[in-house]
């Protein structure tokens, strides 16, 4: 695994992807550096976008920080699974 890490490059095209896209993030996550998701998420092409940092969160915030980690997800998913399910 070692040599496709060293070679990795986040410099690829980000994709366009057909549905509202929400990033969840421990805003101090070191094995997906807040950095590089930005920088990603700011590429990514969707119908609608958000990233929501989850201050003081790490990689593992849905297990760490599960209350915290529910609040946001039916704060900013949730809206989107009603708007969806509405004809």
């Amino acid at each position: 695994m070692l040599p496709a890490l060293m070679t990795y490059s986040d410099d690829v095209p980000a994709p366009v992807i057909p549905v509202p896209v929400v990033f969840l993030q421990g805003e101090e996550d070191i094995q997906t550096p807040t950095v590089l998701v930005k920088s990603y998420f700011e590429r990514l092409q969707a119908p609608s976008k958000r990233l929501v940092l989850i201050p003081g969160g790490g990689h593992s915030a849905v297990i760490a920080m599960p209350d915290i980690f529910l609040r946001e997800l039916k704060a900013h998913v949730r809206p989107s699974t009603v708007a969806a399910e509405t004809p």
